[in-house]
This record gives structure tokens, C-alpha cells and sequence, in this order.
């Protein structure tokens, strides 16, 4: 089994399941933190005042780290799909830089609400319209 496409395959078709794998990881990989932090939540916090901070808290600290892992992964792959050996001409710096911009930008302009609201409906808005715009920018700036 390859993990290009197959010889004849149209690009359209090709880049949409692309995107539509990127979609799933992003959604997978929210809804992991989403359970784990309520878990962690239900468990941990015994003063009903606190919750919604602890909640808030731990959100943040499990959501980014995520969201980075799964740009790394992705952009990794994405190169690999596309020919490009990641790991030569600078690509792995690039990624990072490009996968570091993604996440502080998405940290700096979007509410928790709005990042809670994406890991149960990933075309949530504004979220969805925000990063995608925050990684075209960031695609400019890495050289990605």
C-alpha cells in the first residue's frame, strides 16, 4: 500500500482527502484532550467554585501542546506526500516554525469558548475561519 496517490488519481480528489485526514486528526486529537481534561476535572477539583478555572486551566495546558504535536505530524506528512524529505534543506525548522506561529497565534486571538466549541464541531466559528487565516499567515512567514 502507498501513500501517494495512485497513478491517474485526480488532485482535486487527492488534496480534498488530504484535508479531510487533516479534519479528522485535528478533531481526534481535540476530542482525546476534550475527554482526558474532564476526567482530570471531575477527579481533581473538589470545590464547585473552581471548576470552570480548573476546566479553563487544564483545557489550555492539554489543547496547545496537542494542537502542535498534530501540526508536526501533519506538515511532516504532508512534505513526505508531496516528495519533500522533511528532514533535509531546513523543511523540519521550517515545520516548526510554522507549526509554533499556528499555535500562538490561535492562543493570542481566539477564546477558550470559541477552541472548546471547535473540538465538538470542528467547523465552529469563529475558530475555524480564525486558524484557518492564522496558518496562511504562518505559511508566509516559516517559508513553508
Amino acid at each position: 500500500m502507498s501513500d501517494g496517490p495512485a497513478p491517474g488519481a485526480d488532485p482535486a480528489r487527492t488534496a480534498a482527502a488530504q484535508r479531510q485526514r487533516l479534519w479528522l486528526i485535528v478533531i481526534g486529537v481535540s476530542a482525546f484532550a476534550f475527554v482526558g481534561l474532564i476526567a482530570i476535572v471531575i477527579l481533581t477539583v473538589g470545590s464547585s467554585g473552581k471548576i470552570a478555572e480548573s476546566f479553563n486551566e487544564g483545557f489550555a495546558k492539554s489543547y496547545f501542546p496537542a494542537m502542535h504535536d498534530g501540526c508536526i505530524k501533519t506538515a511532516t506528512a504532508k512534505l513526505a506526500g508531496s516528495g519533500r524529505d522533511p528532514a533535509t534543506d531546513g523543511d523540519s525548522t521550517k515545520i516548526e516554525s510554522y507549526c509554533t506561529c499556528v499555535v500562538d497565534g490561535t492562543r493570542a486571538r481566539l477564546a477558550l469558548a470559541d477552541l472548546q466549541a471547535m473540538t465538538l464541531n470542528h467547523a465552529a466559528e469563529p475558530a475555524a475561519s480564525t486558524i484557518k487565516s492564522i496558518a496562511l499567515e504562518c505559511k508566509g512567514k516559516s517559508g513553508l
